[in-house]
């Protein structure tokens, strides 16, 4: 059953970066709107591919949206907050016996700690700080999951 979150689609096909930034405004929060737009503009400036940009604002955009009206960004202090976000991926066995949700919960991780990590890091500096340099919060520091799924690819092929 897909979530509802709002003013973001969640059919699993790729959003456009334009019609993701056109989203932004919607957020229910007017504070997450207006970091979620300076991460956007961080990311332009910094030479991100649209792709990878429109991968990152529809990961942030649905949690923010996640977080509703009354929750900000900059008050997200434990890992619970963001594991009951990754959370809702997570599919009964039956419905996705190969545990594919896997993948999908370790790549919005990784996107969630970027996002935090510049937000803590880089948000509001001048001057680029390099991203080796930046740390990492504690409540940010979760780990992946671990699949089983067994590689399409042998040893040979990599």
């Amino acid at each position: 059953m897909k979530k509802n979150y709002g003013v973001l689609k969640t059919s699993g096909m790729p959003s456009k970066l334009s019609t993701l930034v056109s989203k932004i405004s919607a957020i229910p929060n007017y504070d997450n709107a207006k970091i979620i737009g300076e991460f956007h503009h961080y990311m332009k400036e910094n030479g991100a591919s649209e792709k990878h940009m429109a991968n990152e604002l529809q990961t942030v955009l649905y949690y923010a949206t996640f977080l509703g009206s009354y929750n900000c960004l900059l008050d997200i202090n434990k890992c619970e907050q963001i594991l009951t976000f990754l959370n809702t991926k997570q599919k009964d066995e039956n419905l996705d016996p190969s545990k594919r949700w896997i993948t999908t919960w370790n790549d919005y991780l990784g996107t969630l700690k970027h996002f935090f990590r510049w937000l803590y890091n880089q948000r509001g500096k001048e001057e680029p700080i390099p991203t080796s340099e930046w740390n990492t919060l504690q409540f940010v520091q979760i780990k992946k999951k671990n699949t089983k799924r067994l590689s399409p690819y042998s040893q040979t092929d990599i």
